[in-house]
């Protein structure tokens, strides 16, 4: 509880960067997180919160979604799990279709999760920078990469 404020601080900044950075992806249709004015339920985060968590859900443009293993493969920082609010950062995605009984869901059914720990957020960034990529299919061959360097 002592380091709750830090650790709270640290993770909304990580997540408004990477927000960011992925709102302005092509191979990205939107961004939920309550503190983008375009997420849905943005008036009510405004109205209510002063502050925003590190967990935010990412929905890809129609076709970019067959690139979805290698572009997980890519991320080295961020490892796949759901225990959301750890130190560690998290990507988890998510089929969603058939969970929705309320609103139809008439979107791609996959939404991708992130939740950003306590990592260092240039790492998160270039992290995103390499899933982006991976999705466009241009991810680059690290094993060849490291051969080549050494």
């Amino acid at each position: 509880m002592e380091t709750m404020a830090l650790r709270i601080d640290h993770v909304s900044k990580g997540a408004k960067r990477l927000t960011e950075c992925l709102t302005k992806s092509a191979v990205v249709e939107a961004v939920l997180w309550p503190p983008l004015p375009e997420s849905p339920g943005h008036a009510l985060w405004k109205r209510d919160f002063l502050g925003a968590s590190g967990v935010f859900s990412v929905l890809l443009a129609k076709g970019f979604s067959a690139n979805l293993d290698s572009a997980l493969n890519a991320l080295e920082t961020f490892v796949i799990g759901a225990s959301w609010g750890g130190t560690r950062s998290l990507v988890a995605p998510m089929s969603i279709k058939a969970l929705r009984k309320a609103v139809p869901w008439d979107r791609e059914d996959l939404i991708i999760r992130f939740s950003v720990g306590l990592e260092d957020i240039e790492e998160l960034e270039a992290d995103i920078q390499a899933f982006l990529s991976a999705l466009c299919g241009q991810q680059e061959n690290k094993t060849a990469t490291k051969t080549n360097a050494a």
